[in-house]
C-alpha cells in the first residue's frame, strides 16, 4: 500500500489522501529545475495553485507566501470545529432487557 502521508510529508504527493495530477508534477518539477525551489517549497506553491513560472514569479514578486501542508490542514480542522455536519454523533444502542 502507498503512504500518501509520508510522500506528501516530504512533497512527493499533493496530500494524504491523493498524489499528484500530471499538471501539478509537471509544475512541481518546473519550479525545481527552472527557478531552483526545494522540493517541499514547490510543493507548498503547487497545492496554493502557482501552475506556471509566470505565476511563481509573480508570486514571489507580491511576497506571497504559500500555506504549508500543516497550516491548510489545521485551517480546514479548525474551520470545521464549529460545523454541525461534521461532528461525530453518538448513538445510543437500545437493547432488550
Amino acid at each position: 500500500m502507498i503512504d500518501f502521508a509520508r510522500l506528501a510529508g516530504q512533497g512527493r504527493a499533493y496530500s494524504a489522501a491523493r498524489g499528484w495530477e500530471v499538471e501539478e508534477l509537471d509544475a512541481l518539477v518546473t519550479l525545481e529545475r527552472e527557478r531552483g525551489v526545494g522540493r517541499l517549497l514547490a510543493a507548498d506553491f503547487v497545492r496554493n495553485g502557482i501552475l506556471t513560472l509566470d505565476a511563481y514569479d509573480k508570486a514571489v514578486k507580491a511576497d506571497f507566501k504559500p500555506k504549508t501542508l500543516e497550516v491548510a490542514a489545521a485551517e480546514a480542522e479548525a474551520s470545521l470545529a464549529d460545523n454541525e455536519f461534521a461532528k461525530e454523533k453518538v448513538v445510543s444502542k437500545r437493547g432488550k432487557k
